[in-house]
C-alpha cells in the first residue's frame, strides 16, 4: 500500500491506515499502570514463595497436617509470579500502544510497529474478561482476543482506555464482516 504519511492529532498515519475510512476514535493503553500492577503483583508471588518454603519444609518433614495451607500459599506464589511476569513482559514490550478506532477497520499502534486490520481481515473476536474486584485491578476486566486471518493476535485489555466500549465495537464491527 502507499507509503504516504500525514498527521493527525499529533501522530503519523500512513497511507494503509488512512485507507480505513474515516478516524473514530484513539484508544491508547496505560503502560504505566500496567507497570505498577506488574511490580505490585509480583512482589505478592515472591512474598508467597518465601511463605510456602518453610511451610511445605515442614509438612514434608514433620508430617505436619499443613499440606492444605502449603497448596493455597503455592498457588497464589505461582499466580503472582506468572502475573507479575507476564504483566511486567507485556509493559516492556508494548510501549506506545494505542488501538485505532475507524471506520472500517482497526489500527494498531506500539512503538516500532503498525498494523492496519480492515473488519474483513478479522478472523475472529473472543471477549474473555472477569468483570469483578481482581478482574479490575489486574487489567482482566477485558480481555478480548482479535484473531486476523493473517499474522499474531492482538490482546486488547483494561489497561486500553475505554477498553469494554471499544471491544464491543470490534465485536459487532467484525461479525458483521465490515459494517461499523
Amino acid at each position: 500500500m502507499a507509503a504516504s504519511r500525514g498527521k493527525v492529532g499529533g501522530i503519523m498515519v500512513t497511507g494503509a491506515e488512512r485507507a480505513l475510512g474515516t478516524f473514530i476514535s484513539a484508544h491508547p493503553t496505560d503502560n504505566g499502570r500496567r507497570g505498577r500492577v506488574a511490580v505490585t503483583v509480583l512482589l505478592i508471588g515472591l512474598a508467597l514463595t518465601a511463605a510456602a518454603v518453610p511451610v511445605t519444609v515442614t509438612v514434608f518433614s514433620d508430617g505436619e497436617d499443613a499440606a492444605t495451607l502449603a497448596g493455597l500459599l503455592w498457588g497464589g506464589a505461582l499466580i503472582g509470579l506468572y502475573g507479575g511476569m507476564s504483566n511486567g513482559l507485556r509493559t516492556l514490550q508494548r510501549h506506545g500502544e494505542t488501538f485505532v478506532l475507524r471506520e472500517d477497520g482497526l489500527a494498531y499502534r506500539r512503538t516500532g510497529e503498525t498494523r492496519v486490520l480492515p473488519w474483513s481481515e478479522i478472523r475472529s473476536v473472543a471477549e474473555r474478561g472477569q468483570d469483578n474486584a481482581l478482574g479490575r485491578l489486574m487489567g482482566w476486566d477485558t480481555r478480548t482476543v482479535i484473531r486476523p486471518r493473517t499474522g499474531r493476535r492482538l490482546l486488547l485489555t483494561g489497561y486500553t482506555e475505554d477498553a469494554a466500549a471499544l471491544s464491543a465495537r470490534i465485536r459487532a464491527a467484525a461479525a458483521a464482516g465490515g459494517a461499523s
